[in-house]
């Protein structure tokens, strides 16, 4: 197994499965490759293999969304962000009484991807909301509204050439 896998399991709390998968020794392809039976039988306990589903899915839709709109770049989705922008962004989000309910105290103990992605998640509590008019009235977005819209997860429910149909 690699970092890749093991942080990705760390991050959706799902650290009991790091020993099973590096028994089968599972690694970055082999994780974005896993079909519905090679997860059943890896993941025997339904419980866990409910919450270890829905978070693949989720990083399926991401990965396979920007693997359309940007195949030039689709490599690079998980490699550039953390390493460049974490800091900085983060340095502006303890700035933010905003962003008070994503950072934690300890974001200097955590890893590098696990920091980035709570950047991330600053993100609305940083950038500057964006008005806009509905039924001739100017509107200002609360920071709920903010981040319940910044990016929205659906399962992927599209079907066609390259699109899975999951529910």
């Amino acid at each position: 197994m690699d970092a890749f896998v093991k942080e990705k399991l760390q991050q959706w709390g799902l650290c009991d499965l790091i020993e099973k998968f590096q028994e089968e020794a599972v690694d970055e392809e082999s994780f974005i490759l896993l079909d519905d039976a090679s997860i059943a039988t890896l993941i025997p306990r339904i419980g866990l293999r409910v919450k270890y589903k829905k978070f693949h899915s989720e990083f399926l839709g991401i990965s396979q969304d920007f693997g359309v709109l940007f195949p030039d770049s689709a490599g690079r989705l998980y490699e550039f962000w953390t390493s460049v922008f974490t800091d900085q962004i983060l340095l502006f989000a303890r700035k933010e009484s905003k962003a008070a309910d994503v950072l934690l105290d300890n974001l200097e103990t955590l890893t590098t991807d696990i920091r980035g992605e709570i950047a991330f998640k600053t993100l609305p509590a940083v950038l500057p909301s964006s008005p806009y008019r509905t039924k001739g009235k100017m509107v200002h977005p609360t920071y709920a509204e903010m981040k319940r819209s910044f990016i929205n997860l659906q399962p992927a429910i599209c079907s066609g050439p390259g699109f899975p149909i999951t529910m």
